[in-house]
């Protein structure tokens, strides 16, 4: 049976759920920030403004659906916004790891900032996982990140072109197959006279040769990309531009 929709009941059921935040009090308790270590702060952010845990819309931006703004806004707060709302991805970050068993206490701050480059959720956690398991100092972590995020790159620009190659060579083949459609209806009802003017014809024969002249000039430009994908593979141990 279909559920009746109560908005003003609804609204009241979802305010209900939002706990009581104090927001002076919550800056009154709040530890120094610390540029050098500012996980205290995010840690206890994440307990008094988000109760433990970010949802996932939360770890891309704290500061929405959250009363974070209101910490920010405080007249005594005088840190900058990006690194506030960072100490508490931060945080959240190493709480995940913790929840899933990784030893996080060789990990700096700077070491759980850096994890976070990695977009890709699965492979962050994989390679805080194996860090700790390895060990990795400062500049193997730098190092495998900025790999991890060289391949990211790459397979976002290989996603890209397949896919907008994969809707070209598809749109072209419906409108080739609909103009084939419509020539052979043109015939029918005319048989005698040709389907196109001369001069028309022309200009046809022109556009279809431009277009195989631009077909192979991307196939030269895709094989140039591809070898330097290659190339990029290969030199792997490459240490990241400083």
């Amino acid at each position: 049976m279909k559920r009746e929709v109560n908005y003003e009941g609804d609204v009241a059921k979802a305010e209900q759920k939002q706990p009581t935040i104090d927001i002076d009090a919550i800056i009154a308790g709040m530890p120094d920030f610390s540029y050098s270590d500012p996980m205290p702060t995010g840690e206890y952010l994440l307990d008094t403004v988000f109760q433990g845990k970010l949802s996932d819309e939360q770890f891309r931006n704290p500061y929405r659906k959250s009363r974070l703004q209101e910490v920010y806004s405080h007249p005594t707060t005088w840190v900058y916004k990006k690194d506030l709302a960072q100490c508490v991805i931060a945080a959240d970050f190493k709480r995940t790891l913790i929840e899933a068993g990784v030893e996080c206490s060789n990990f700096s701050y700077l070491d759980i900032a850096g994890f976070l480059k990695v977009t890709d959720e699965t492979k962050r956690e994989q390679l805080a996982a194996k860090a700790s398991r390895e060990r990795w100092d400062g500049h193997v972590l730098g190092r495998r990140v900025w790999a991890a995020n060289v391949v990211d790159r790459v397979n976002d620009l290989l996603n890209e072109m397949r896919y907008s190659l994969n809707q070209t060579s598809e749109r072209a083949a419906i409108d080739i197959e609909t103009l084939e459609n419509d020539i052979a209806d043109l015939r029918r009802r005319d048989a005698v006279r040709p389907c196109f003017e001369s001069e028309d014809q022309r200009q046809l024969e022109q556009s279809v040769e431009e277009v195989l002249a631009t077909i192979h000039r991307s196939m030269d430009r895709l094989k140039r990309v591809s070898n330097r994908f290659s190339n990029i593979i290969k030199r792997g141990d490459l240490k990241p531009a400083a």
